[in-house]
């Protein structure tokens, strides 16, 4: 029970981390957001919420060579993006799914953020066992330009 409860705690934390790669006062810019057609969340009477979604970037999400684990040995798939609010040309969007599973550190040692394996992961700088950022594995070089993290 222990363990199925850390599980779901670093389960919880690497979603908010994902997340957070987002900037909070514009997240993933996507080029002329308004000429995309792109809108704020929507609210009926009954409380049902509906999204505006588009998809951009791709990373592994799916088990497609059948050894039951969805990585870097199966093909990509575009990434689905909810749309949480649009401000001008800035859409603050959020990935449909979780997209991976990372640790903070590889170590169970003190750490701060500035010095975590998750952190050189999310923005390709600092820990010395990973200074690849995830950036260019999910977005191609034109995408990237029109991402802010």
């Amino acid at each position: 029970m222990k363990k199925k409860s850390k599980r779901t705690l670093a389960l919880l934390l690497i979603s908010a981390l994902l997340a957070g790669i987002l900037p909070l006062s514009g997240s993933a810019q996507v080029q002329a957001a308004d000429d995309h057609g792109l809108n704020n969340p929507s609210v009926t009477r009954d409380g049902v919420i509906t999204w505006d979604c588009i998809w951009f970037g791709n990373y592994w999400q799916e088990d497609t060579n059948g050894d039951g684990k969805a990585d870097k040995n199966d093909g990509k798939q575009p990434i689905k993006w909810r749309v949480l609010s649009v401000e001008g040309d800035d859409a603050f969007l959020l990935a449909d799914k979780n997209l991976d599973c990372q640790k903070y550190n590889e170590t169970e040692t003190s750490v701060t953020w500035e010095t975590s394996r998750i952190r050189s992961w999310l923005n390709g700088y600092g820990a010395l066992q990973n200074s690849q950022s995830v950036f260019p594995i999910v977005f191609s070089s034109k995408q990237n330009r029109h991402t802010l993290y």
